[in-house]
Parts: C-alpha cells; sequence; structure tokens
C-alpha cells in the first residue's frame, strides 16, 4: 500500500491525570522526575534554620551534602528545562501547523521495479530520498505558514495495471494538489487510454515522465519533464542527416514500440530530410535480439548503399548489433539514437571501422555537472549512493536470466550508474519543487480546484521555453509550448573511426527564440595550469598561471572567450587578466597544426567555505563562457588521463580535478512592451579541489597552546597551600592563549571556524581548572573526603580526557575530500513505498 511522507511530531505520553485535570506539560513532568532522581540525596536528614537577623544565613548539620543536593538539583532542573523546550518545539510547530488545517497532496508515481524484475532500481531509492528533502525543504518556507504539502508515493512495480489503479487512486483523493511521474512507454499509453478523459477533466495538474506527447496532447493540464521527441530528438537528428550531407539512412528500431512509431512518423514528416530507404523492426526477448533479426538490415545496407545506419534498440542491444555488423564486415556510419554513451565506450565500438555517434540526454562526455560536483563537496556526509538492490523473489535469479552487476571495491558516487540515479531523484524532486514553487505564489482563500488552474496556467505562462525557467537542483527547467514537453536539446556525441575516446561531434545544436535549431560549434580545449598563489581568504580570491590550447574552426578565437570568475578592479576592467598568444594555429614545426596556444595569468575569484579552518578543503575554479550570445560555443575537454593534475599551489595540495559544465540563463525584460524572456548560456568550469596545509598551523597555533597547557595542567600537583601560585600559573595560561588568539592571521568567515572551536575549548579547558583549582581550596568541600577525591579525578584525570578527546575531534576533521568520491551506500534505507527526510 502507498504511504504518504509528512511532518513528523513525538509529543510526549504521560500518565492518566484526574478526571477534570489537564496533562502535565513537558517542563512539569521533567521536574518531576528530577525530583525523584534526587530523592535518595533528599533523603539524608537536612535541617535548615533562618536567622531572623540574617536573611539568607542558614546552618546545616551536613552542609556538604547539602551543597552537592542542590547543585545536583539545580543542574538537572536547568538540563530538564532545557529539554523540554527543545521537545515543545517541533510539538508546537506540529500542532500550528494540524492546527491550520489546509493540507495539500502532490502524488508521486514510480517504479522500483524495472521491466525483468531482477533488482529494485538505485533510481526509485533516488526518487524517494530526494523527493522527501525537497518537501521538507518547501514547508519551511515563510509562505507555506496556514499551509503543508504531503507526498503520496505511488510504486506501480512496473506493472501498467498496477500504475492505472495508482493514478486513479490519486484523482480520487480529494486533497490532491497535482501528480508527478509515471514512467514507461507501456504504462503511460495503458493509463491514458483508460483514463485520459478523466484525468484531463480533473484539472490536476499532471507533470508526466513520457516523451510520447500524443498520449496526452489532448489534455492541457499534463505536462512531461521528459523532453519531447516531436520537438527535440527528431529535429536533431534531421538537422543532423541534412547538415551531414547523409543521402540513403536506413533505420533498424524496437518493434511493438509506441515511442519507436512516434519517432519515424515525425522523421518522416520533417521537410528538406532524405527518406529512409529501409526501415526495419527487431524484436527483443530478455533486453536481448532475437537470432536472426539484423539479417535483414545488412542486406539492405548492402544492397541500398546506405550510407548512415539508425539504430533505436537501447544500450546493450547496441553492442549487439554492433558486432553482428562488425562480422558481416560493414563500415557504414551509425548513429544511436536511444541509450546512453556506454555503448560508444564498449569492446564492440573499439573494434567497429567508422563513426559512430549518438543522441545523448546524459551528461557531456568526460565532463560532470558542476552544480552536482559543489553539492557533493559541500555536504560530502549526505547519502549520495543509490545502489540496485536484488529482488529475491524474482523468477531470473532461478532461471539464470538474472546476473549480478561486476563490482570491485566501494561504490562509487560518480559512477555513471550511480549519477544516473542522482539524475533521475533529483527530476522528480525538481517537479515537486516546481509545484511547490508555484502554489506558494497562489495561496489564498480560494478553493483546491481553483488553485490547481492557477498552477497550470503559471506554469504555461512562466515557465516557458524563451520566457522563464525554474531553477532545479542541477539543471533548469522549462517547458515547450506546443507539446508542454521539457525544453532539453540533445547533444550529439561521437566516436571518430579509430579513435580511443568518446567526445562531442564538432557541431551542436541549440534552440532560438523563433523555434529554429542553430548549430553551435564545439571547442577542443584544455587548460594545463602551472601556478596558484597569492590565495587570499579575506578577499575570496587566488591568481593562476596557465596555458589554455583549443581547436576549433578558424573564426573562433581567444578573443570571444570569457573568463567568468575574473577578478575586475572597477577602475579598470579585466585589468586582473593579461593573456600572451604563444601559437596562432598555423602551420608550424614546433607546435600541432591547428592548435591555438596561449599563456594567462590572472586573479580570479573563489567562494570558499571557511567553517572547517584551517582543515578545510577548497573549489579552485576557472570558468569559461562566451563573450557575445551570438558567438555561441561548448567546451569539450580532453579525457581525464590526458590532463595534467600536478600544480605549483603554496600552501595547497590537489585532490581531485575534473571539468564541469553549468547551463545558465540572463533574463531580460522588455520595459516597454512588459514581456520577459531568458537568453541561454553553458558555463564551463575547469575546477581543482584543494586541501590546504596545516603544518603552519600546527606550529604556530596547536603545538604552543598544547604546551601552554600542559604548563597549566601540571600546576594543579602544587600544594594547595600555594593556591596563589596554581591560580596565577592558570590564569596567565588563559591570557597567553588570549593573546595568541589575537595574534595569528584571521579569515573572514560568518561562521566559527574550527580555529576559532579550538581556542574557545583551550579557554573552556582552563577556566575549568580554575574553577576546580577554586573547588578544591574551599573549607566547605575540603571537608568532604568523598567531593575532594571527585573534584581530584576531574582534574587528574578528566581533564586529559577530554584534551585527547578533542584532538580526536582535530584530526578527523584533517581528512581530506576522500569522503567525498567513495561512500559506502546506506543499507538503512527507507521501505520503497515510503519517502521520508
Amino acid at each position: 500500500m502507498a504511504s504518504g511522507w509528512r511532518d513528523f511530531a513525538v509529543t510526549p505520553v504521560t500518565e492518566a491525570s484526574p478526571t477534570g485535570s489537564k496533562p502535565a506539560s513537558a517542563p512539569a513532568t521533567l521536574l518531576a522526575l528530577i525530583s525523584n532522581f534526587a530523592n535518595p540525596i533528599a533523603s539524608v536528614k537536612v535541617t535548615v534554620k533562618l536567622s531572623s537577623n540574617d536573611h539568607g544565613a542558614y546552618q546545616t548539620r551536613r552542609p556538604s551534602l547539602w551543597l552537592l543536593q542542590t547543585i545536583v538539583l539545580w543542574s538537572l532542573a536547568l538540563v530538564g528545562i532545557g529539554l523540554g523546550l527543545v521537545s515543545l518545539g517541533p510539538v508546537a510547530r506540529a500542532d500550528d501547523a494540524e492546527a491550520a488545517g489546509v493540507r495539500h497532496t502532490i502524488s508521486v508515481f514510480y517504479s522500483s521495479l524495472p521491466t525483468d524484475n531482477c533488482n529494485f532500481t538505485g533510481a526509485a531509492k533516488a526518487i524517494e530520498h530526494f523527493v522527501a528533502q525537497r518537501v521538507a525543504t518547501v514547508n519551511r518556507l515563510a509562505d507555506y505558514r496556514g499551509h503543508r504539502i504531503d507526498v503520496v508515493m505511488y510504486d506501480d512495480r512496473g506493472k501498467p495495471n498496477e500504475a492505472i489503479a495508482n493514478v486513479r487512486k490519486a484523482m480520487a483523493d480529494p486533497t490532491t494538489l497535482a501528480m508527478v511521474g509515471l514512467s514507461g512507454s507501456a504504462r503511460s499509453k495503458a493509463v491514458f487510454e483508460t483514463l485520459g478523459k478523466e484525468i484531463g477533466s480533473s484539472n490536476i495538474p499532471f507533470i508526466t515522465d513520457g516523451s510520447v506527447t500524443e498520449l496526452f496532447q489532448p489534455y492541457g493540464n499534463v505536462f512531461t519533464m521528459r523532453p519531447s521527441q516531436e520537438d527535440e530528438r527528431v529535429p536533431v537528428l534531421g538537422r543532423f542527416l541534412k547538415d551531414g550531407g547523409f543521402q540513403k539512412p536506413v533505420f533498424a528500431g524496437m518493434a511493438d514500440n509506441i515511442s519507436i512509431d512516434a519517432l519515424v512518423t515525425s522523421l518522416a514528416a520533417l521537410p528538406n530530410v532524405p527518406a529512409m530507404v529501409a526501415t526495419h523492426r527487431l524484436t527483443m526477448k530478455d533486453n536481448q535480439l532475437e537470432v536472426g533479426q539484423l539479417t535483414p538490415v545488412i542486406e539492405s545496407v548492402k544492397a541500398q548503399a546506405a550510407d548512415i545506419l539508425l539504430v533505436a534498440v537501447g544500450t546493450e542491444p547496441s553492442r549487439q548489433v554492433l558486432k553482428e555488423i562488425t562480422a558481416a564486415n560493414l563500415a557504414v556510419p551509425v548513429m544511436f539514437v536511444l541509450g546512453s554513451d556506454a555503448t560508444l565506450k564498449s569492446a564492440e565500438a573499439a573494434a567497429y571501422g567508422n563513426d559512430l555517434y549518438q543522441v545523448a540526454w546524459d551528461t557531456l562526455p568526460d565532463v560532470y555537472n558542476n552544480r552536482l560536483r559543489e553539492q557533493i563537496l559541500k555536504t560530502p556526509n549526505d547519502r549520495w549512493i543509490f545502489e540496485d538492490t536484488k529482488n529475491e523473489v524474482a523468477e531470473g535469479w532461478k532461471t539464470g536470466v538474472c546476473k549480478a552487476a561486476d563490482q570491485k571495491g566501494s561504490p562509487s558516487i560518480l559512477a555513471s550508474s550511480n549519477v544516473r540515479a542522482i539524475g533521475r531523484g533529483t527530476q522528480y524532486a525538481d517537479m515537486v519543487g516546481l509545484i511547490g514553487d508555484v502554489a506558494r505564489a497562489q495561496f489564498s482563500d480560494q478553493s483546491l480546484p481553483v488553485l490547481r488552474g492557477q498552477i497550470i496556467e503559471t506554469i504555461k505562462a512562466d515557465y516557458v521555453s524563451g520566457v522563464g525557467a525554474y531553477r532545479g537542483a542541477f539543471d533548469n527547467w522549462s517547458f515547450r509550448p506546443s507539446s508542454r514537453g521539457a525544453s532539453r536539446t540533445p547533444s550529439i556525441v561521437m566516436r571518430s573511426r579509430g579513435a580511443n575516446t568518446v567526445q562531442l561531434a564538432p557541431t551542436q545544436y541549440a534552440r532560438l527564440r523563433n523555434d529554429a535549431l542553430r548549430p553551435i560549434q564545439t571547442i577542443y580545449m584544455d587548460i594545463d595550469v602551472t601556478r596558484v598563489f597569492r590565495v587570499n581568504d579575506e578577499e575570496k580570491s587566488f591568481f593562476a598561471e596557465f596555458y589554455m590550447s583549443l581547436r576549433g574552426n578558424d573564426q573562433m578565437s581567444f578573443d570571444n572567450i570569457d573568463f567568468g570568475n575574473a577578478f575586475s578592479d572597477t577602475a579598470e576592467k579585466n585589468s586582473n587578466v593579461k593573456l600572451t598568444v604563444l601559437h596562432d594555429g598555423s602551420p608550424s614545426g614546433v607546435y600541432p597544426e591547428g592548435v591555438k596556444l596561449v599563456k594567462v595569468v590572472g586573479k580570479f575569484m573563489m567562494t570558499p567555505d571557511l567553517s572547517t579552518y584551517p582543515f578545510d578543503t577548497q573549489l579552485f575554479t576557472i570558468q569559461l563562457k562566451p563573450k557575445s550570445g551570438d558567438q555561441a560555443f561548448i567546451i569539450q575537454p580532453p579525457a581525464e588521463k590526458m590532463r595534467d593534475s600536478v600544480i605549483d599551489a603554496d600552501g595547497w595540495s590537489t585532490l581531485d580535478h575534473y571539468v564541469g559544465y553549468d547551463e545558465d540563463y540572463i533574463p531580460v525584460s522588455d520595459a516597454r512592451t512588459g514581456q520577459r524572456s531568458i537568453v541561454p548560456f553553458y558555463k564551463m568550469n575547469f575546477s581543482w579541489v584543494m586541501k590546504r596545509e596545516t603544518t603552519d598551523y600546527y606550529l604556530r597555533v596547536v603545538i604552543p597552546l598544547i604546551f601552554i597547557l600542559i604548563v597549566a595542567y601540571l600546576s594543579i600537583f602544587i600544594p594547595r597551600e600555594h593556591f596563589e601560585a596554581i591560580v596565577t600559573i592558570q590564569v596567565t595560561a588563559l591570557l597567553s592563549a588570549v593573546a595568541l588568539y589575537f595574534s595569528i592571521p584571521k579569515v573572514g568567515s560568518d561562521v566559527a571556524t574550527v580555529s576559532d572551536r579550538i581556542f574557545l575549548f583551550y579557554y573552556m579547558a582552563v577556566s575549568l581548572m580554575i574553577a576546580i583549582s577554586i573547588l578544591r581550596v574551599s573549607p566547605r568541600l575540603r571537608g568532604n573526603r568523598f567531593i575532594d577525591r571527585l573534584l581530584s579525578a576531574a582534574h587528574i584525570v578528566g581533564m586529559p580526557v577530554l584534551v585527547v578527546s578533542m584532538m580526536l575531534y582535530v584530526s578527523r576533521l584533517d581528512t581530506g575530500y576522500l569522503p567525498a568520491i567513495s561512500i559506502v551506500a546506506d543499507q538503512n534505507s527507507k521501505s520503497a513505498t515510503k519517502a521520508s527526510p
């Protein structure tokens, strides 16, 4: 059964109270427990007598026990009151949310099992995790006072009948604000053929996860988070065939697949695009092509003298296609329409005798999503691993169809399968966040049907491609006005004949405001940083010296490149970046022909997180983007193994290096007409993850503090008769630490750094020594052997234990960036039907 995620609050449980009385409050309950805890001490007979002429004077039989009882009672009372107030916070917030009574539900449809039922997919776990995170974030917004968003997760387990039942349940829920999800062409087709009219008449905003827009085209309340084939994949394929000069293409795709049917029909309808000389449909079983399916395809390619073969069968069957056509001595260029670039990286691709192309929706080759990498660096201890887990009851494990994946070592965040799972999870979370972002601006006293209609109209008006975009976790989201599909133009990657790497094709395409496709040049570029110096934490800047090489067409020059994070003085623009051209790409016996080379020395901005200073790991980035929107380009770096990672950095050691991309946009408003628009562009970041060297800090701060602390600690062994000498040494140690703190360099941080916490701990430790020393010479306490031994143990044993604990804490911080790269998967994940924060 599907269950929804919500905020939970723990209400204290109390014993039954007398009739008519109210339950005891949390502080009262805790105070009662404190009193019960103190009873053994209170049972000691204590007599208190106040003098009439001396207010506050008292006499006791056992003053030490009375003092100990008072200290314990007051300490426990303060702790209890604090815990009571903390416990009241969530209860009060939960009560306020319940009292508001305005509850909205977003229904999320997903599948925990793939079509082969062998494993529970990691993507499903990622969807549960990131959706729960996003809903918690939305509910914390100030605009949601008096409202709350709940999420109900519906798992169809890959079965169309369950998908139909889930959508029907969601529409029957009177609190449903919107619906998100529903992947798979078969399940989508079953749902819309059965419930299409009901979905349309419900007017519930529905952001699906299907790419065939024909299924929901008649229903204006339905969108999709996937790019539409008709709007994105098909036009790019058409331009590729046209611009590449191909005249005789042959098509081979999966049989009995609605998505492939729509692809073939739409491609044939494009003007000025060569028609297919042959079209073949291939049947598959257990994700493999049946025997003999490729024979007619091979014969058509030979008989028609085809100049390109289009293949649409998925990643694993594509490898089978390459293997069989290689054995048949075919050497025609191949374009893979479905699947990932894993096909081009396979051994079968390496053995093929011509160019291979792939329509890609994933990240660019040898390039990471920049927002993802930065988020991993900021929150390395969050859950980032989402592995497939075995479905024990699947029949395939008994028959041998299901096979365990080969995995060596700990799972990696940056494994391609895990990155895809994160992408799927954040896509669903972004759609939930989009609904929440639109809804908060519409909250008022209107009814739920009116609110649903306003959400639909707002998405159609404000989140249309070319007009506006929702900034998601790792992507920007807008929708095509005609198909209501996500606006995202695919890239074209290729593996040239005999090449060892997969790269972007020389020409890419981007959508213009007038809906036309504009060719975008690919620049093959590398940056070799030789030196990073003069890192200024206060100014948040650094200097870098590097060589930049690029290969593009003849019109491409360094003048078209802008350093997005260059540090510019207001007095003189770009005065902090100097370029020296070493080679212009002309024929030369020294430099490679066609490769342009420039030396750059400049000052660049950074955004450091100094909360863990001086044991911090920071990101040093050189950001590149076009200077002009009319001369847009996209950068393809070399393979990671070809990049030089050796850098001379003063006071820093390099841990990692990567190239990240991000798609950003410039919002433009026409004040005369009141129209808004956005201008998208790519940003490429060459980034280095560096850890601050701490030797200097240890020598200047940690070791002196340790010696000062040792001297203060040894003073406790001086006889108590020399109390003045003891306190003098300890106070001097405290003042020495204060002087040391003001003498070391400071960093401009809005939060307390680890260095600040080290000094605060030192102040606390020495102050505690002073306090214990004073208590040990107090006449009231010296007469009690138990208390005297207790204080002596705290002084002699407790202080070293406290200091060692702090040293272990500091040493754990000095571990570098490695936890962010390899984190063991969370085996205690939540139920597959429940999203939880």
